[in-house]
């Protein structure tokens, strides 16, 4: 069957035909990759036919296999959202590739997305701007949204905010949701335009009601304000709720810091320590700091110095500078860690790199050390400097030492959160 064929078939399913469904359904079997995409496809929507991930997955699978970039580019989203990130997230990115190379639209903008963000690949922003150019150019509207959202950060092309604001409401007018939560940051921050945050209420409301948890989180924090609309405290809480349900970490945080500092609602600090430990788990790096300090201070929970420093290790793995200052001080005092003076100077020289606090502290912690210490310390830090994750290579490099198979590192990463 062709392409065409398998579109009508599909428009009569989708009216109820079973008929129609019966004859896609043979075809499928028949391994007819045009019909396993297809009804892979059905099968994963669910409209007016039986919804069924695992049948869907593998039609589109069987699909994918034999070249069809509709099924490759499905199939990708679908190891995206699973749990399994490093394997997933490379097998995505090849099929993205292998579909982009077919002009596929949404292709080519999710494996833009994967080069902007980098880690899998090399981060590359001309080579996504030239990807979600190529989108756009086939009018696909995730395409012309990022390409708006290219040219308002200068990401990949000199910034020009005409262009910006020419794709964004291209997208806007497509009902892309993202789209507008882009336009109202332009108007929030003048980018090309006067500020006017009426409009900035409006746009951000368009987005949160088609369900974006960003936009839900910032609509509900200007009417809390009373930021370009009058304060509506209550319509505010159910806003951020509603991104909070979504378990959007920075919504969770903010929930956090609403209940500790009583803002719009009474000041609660166990309350607080609850929405901060929900954000901690999305692996939010400022909520697990803050975590972190709760539990050093006793604030909101029981004071337990080891359940600070797990907070505190694991902000730090996620490249959080203030973090390493804390963990240098429970490591300095013996605090629920081993003391360990060596790891504690490390950490502070490290946090004091982008934490201003720590750096009057670095060198009254570098004379705690023995002189043979101070030596290892310094080489340490050398190749720290060498290595994006400082604080993981420094510390574990610093405690590796002939005949011993754990570290100070090593032995926090048994903590685990309670």
């Amino acid at each position: 069957m062709n392409s065409e064929e398998i579109l009508r078939l599909v428009e009569r399913i989708e009216n109820g035909d079973k008929q129609a469904e019966m004859e896609l359904k043979e075809s499928a079997l028949k391994e007819d990759v045009l019909a396993e995409a297809a009804l892979g496809k059905l099968c994963l929507e669910g409209k007016n036919f039986p919804k069924s991930k695992e049948l869907g997955e593998k039609l589109l699978r069987s699909a994918a296999g034999k070249g069809n970039s509709e099924a490759q580019y499905l199939v990708g989203m679908l190891l995206e959202s699973g749990n399994n990130p490093e394997k997933n997230y490379r097998e995505a990115l090849q099929l993205y590739s292998e579909a982009a190379s077919q002009n596929h639209p949404g292709a080519m903008v999710r494996l833009g997305m994967f080069l902007e963000r980098g880690g899998f690949v090399r981060k590359d922003y001309d080579q996504a701007f030239k990807l979600f150019e190529m989108a756009a150019d086939y009018g696909d509207v995730d395409g012309m949204r990022k390409l708006g959202e290219a040219y308002m950060l200068g990401r990949g092309v000199s910034q020009n905010y005409v262009e910006a604001l020419n794709w964004l409401n291209r997208a806007a007018l497509n009902n892309n949701a993202l789209a507008y939560s882009l336009l109202a940051e332009m108007y929030y921050h003048g980018y090309g335009v006067a500020i006017d945050l009426k409009r900035v209420v409006y746009l951000y409301t368009i987005a949160a009601e088609a369900g974006d948890e960003s936009s839900q989180l910032k609509v509900g924090q200007m009417l809390l304000k009373g930021e370009g609309a009058k304060q509506n405290i209550e319509e505010a809480l159910t806003w951020i709720h509603k991104s909070a349900d979504q378990k959007h970490a920075p919504a969770l945080f903010a929930l956090g810091k609403m209940y500790e500092e009583g803002d719009g609602v009474a000041r609660d600090l166990e309350e607080a320590a609850k929405w901060y430990k929900l954000a901690a788990l999305e692996e939010y790096p400022p909520a697990q700091l803050k975590l972190g300090i709760l539990y050093y201070n006793g604030t909101g929970v029981e004071q337990t110095y080891t359940r600070a420093a797990y907070w505190f290790l694991t902000a730090a793995e996620n490249e959080n500078s203030e973090a390493l200052y804390w963990l240098a001080e429970l490591f300095a005092e013996g605090k629920g860690v081993q003391t360990d003076q060596l790891s504690a100077y490390i950490m502070m020289a490290l946090s004091g790199n982008s934490y201003e606090p720590a750096k009057k502290f670095v060198d009254s912690y570098f004379q705690n050390l023995s002189p043979k210490e101070q030596q290892l310390a310094a080489a340490i830090l050398r190749s720290a400097l060498k290595n994006p994750k400082l604080f993981t290579v420094a510390i574990d490099e610093g405690r590796a030492r002939p005949g011993e198979t754990s570290s100070s590192l090593e032995y926090n990463r048994q903590f685990r959160p309670i």
